[in-house]
């Protein structure tokens, strides 16, 4: 799909740069299918290419913050939500974010301008230095499918 390989190959090219520019030490933890063999072959040595993992979950956890550096396509990003919903700190361009509200993420999201990447970088040293530890109640109460369902129940039960 073009614009994950698009995001792919500005997170591996100018973000890369950009965060290690700032000093800061990392690894950068690629999962997913599907990642072209190019973007693997050239892959500097402080990114991992996972591939499609059996259990996103074990990364989620294992991880700091979680990078979305999507600036085009349709609908919202699913894994944004999720790795929200593991209370990661995550970093995404704005179009990346589209279909999530940054009023009910606290301070566990920050946006950058798309294609912004020197503002990307930035917003990826701030997250890291943040203590906040959890994702807001208000963001479950907004997304999470048990939730979702209670409000649908008391919709049909009321007299509306």
């Amino acid at each position: 799909y073009k614009p994950n390989d698009d995001a792919l190959d500005l997170l591996m090219g100018v973000i890369n740069r950009s965060l290690l520019q700032l000093g800061l030490k990392f690894k950068i933890v690629i999962c997913g299918k599907d990642i072209p063999a190019d973007l693997t072959t050239r892959a500097p040595a402080n990114i991992i290419i996972a591939g499609f993992v059996d259990d996103l979950a074990l990364y989620l956890n294992g991880s700091d913050l979680f990078l979305n550096p999507i600036t085009e396509g349709g609908g919202i990003k699913t894994k944004l939500v999720e790795a929200l919903a593991y209370s990661l700190s995550c970093v995404s361009f704005e179009s990346g974010a589209v279909g999530v509200p940054t009023e009910i993420t606290g301070a566990k999201l920050l946006t950058a301008k798309d294609l912004d990447t020197a503002s990307f970088a930035h917003q990826v040293g701030i997250a890291l230095q943040s203590k906040n530890n959890t994702t807001p109640e208000v963001f479950f109460a907004h997304f999470n499918w048990s939730q979702i369902s209670k409000k649908v129940v008391r919709f049909l039960n009321s007299d509306v």
